[in-house]
């Protein structure tokens, strides 16, 4: 399960666990105020990697290293932006010069007010495993292009990420994303004080194994501390 406290835009959170046999989750549907499964196929793989960069000043530069003879079996490409009207934000943004177009996956929905406008915030996805930006070994993603302020300079690009499902030929991992979004501050009132809690399930076993959870968040800051709160059937993880 987890749970946002602070001030964050989350809009997608995987987890891969290692588990010999499984694949992928299933597919129905991405979520406004909440965080769902895909609209998408998932790949099966062994593992995931990830990476982000904020978009306030642009470019970003997104740094992600894929294990050396590991095959790119899917890459994801998210990010987030507000804008000050009710509609959806900027669709569209470039990677190493290539523009590409995303499917809306969360919103456009209301978080607050200021300067006497109301702020909107979107996120989308696009599946970009078939450009080939991604490849085995570092890889570097030059981002740009996006576009969400008004004439007085308000409104939010704020940041993209990349995850990256590949096969290095060991066992199978359980790869589930849960993307969309989920707006919230604890200063505010439900729904927008705290996110839904999100729950990966997957079958028990007597022998340790290894989870891995990135997770894309946006418009955090450093006076704004974040907790993510972690609970398996076992008991409480410290929180991150």
């Amino acid at each position: 399960m987890m749970r946002r406290l602070l001030s964050l835009t989350t809009f997608v959170a995987v987890l891969g666990l290692i588990l010999l046999g499984l694949s992928s989750g299933n597919v129905l549907a991405d979520g406004t105020e909440t965080l769902g499964d895909p609209s998408i196929p998932i790949a099966s793989g062994t593992g995931v990697v990830a990476a982000g960069t904020g978009l306030a000043a642009q470019p970003g530069v997104i740094n992600i290293n894929v294990p050396a003879g590991a095959t790119v079996k899917q890459v994801l490409l998210y990010w987030s932006g507000a804008v000050t009207s009710n509609s959806p934000s900027d669709d569209t943004i470039s990677v190493n010069g290539t523009e590409i177009t995303g499917t809306l996956i969360g919103g456009p929905a209301f978080f607050f007010s200021a300067f006497g406008k109301e702020w909107f915030y979107s996120n989308y996805r696009a599946d970009i495993t078939g450009l080939g930006l991604v490849g085995s070994g570092a890889n570097s993603l030059t981002v740009e292009g996006m576009s969400n302020l008004d004439s007085d300079g308000h409104g939010e690009n704020n940041g993209a990420g990349v995850l990256v499902i590949l096969d290095d030929g060991s066992d199978a991992a359980a790869i589930q994303v849960k993307d969309g979004l989920d707006l919230a501050f604890a200063g505010f009132s439900e729904p927008r004080k705290t996110t839904v809690p999100q729950t990966f399930t997957f079958p028990s076993s007597s022998s340790d194994r290894t989870a891995t959870l990135p997770i894309f968040a946006s418009s955090v800051g450093a006076n704004r501390p974040n907790t993510i709160v972690l609970s398996t059937d076992a008991g409480d993880i410290p929180d991150v």
